[in-house]
């Protein structure tokens, strides 16, 4: 099992910094619903499902299009720059910068779930504390992103 969670593992921070080439790679190595699968499973152990999650940021998520809508907000804003909609909420996988996440529903029911399943922090369960702390940088990522 060390070695599936290396090679995963492997595949994650070989997409970090939004590297574009590598994240098609482990796309096509991992394909999304294998990363999921390997995130919400509940016969993995919590290594593997957290090095699956670390897969799902940074592969599918923390991608080039994608860009943190913040650090964009103006403070003042002229009234006559008001006319045109905010967000169209009937597109839940259109961020509030324009770009679409095709499995944001999905993505955002595992993070609820995860977290209604897991209130409470255990100290001497140190596995699934790592478990929770990357579902918790994956919810981060996710609204930083709008």
């Amino acid at each position: 099992m060390a070695y599936v969670e290396r090679q995963v593992g492997l595949c994650a921070q070989l997409c970090v910094g939004r590297n574009e080439i590598n994240q098609k790679i482990v796309s096509e190595i991992l394909p999304y619903e294998v990363a999921f699968w390997g995130a919400s499973s509940s016969v993995a152990t919590n290594k593997i499902r957290t090095a699956f999650v670390r897969v799902l940021r940074c592969a599918y998520v923390d991608v080039a299009d994608n860009y943190p809508f913040l650090e964009n907000i103006k403070l003042s804003v002229s009234w006559n720059d008001l006319d045109s909609p905010m967000h169209d909420i009937t597109e839940p996988t259109k961020s509030l910068t324009g770009q679409k996440m095709p499995h944001f529903l999905e993505l955002r029911d595992f993070i609820y779930n995860y977290i209604k399943d897991n209130q409470v922090v255990i100290a001497k369960e140190e596995q699934k504390n790592i478990l929770s702390m990357e579902v918790l940088i994956l919810a981060s990522t996710i609204i930083s992103f709008g």
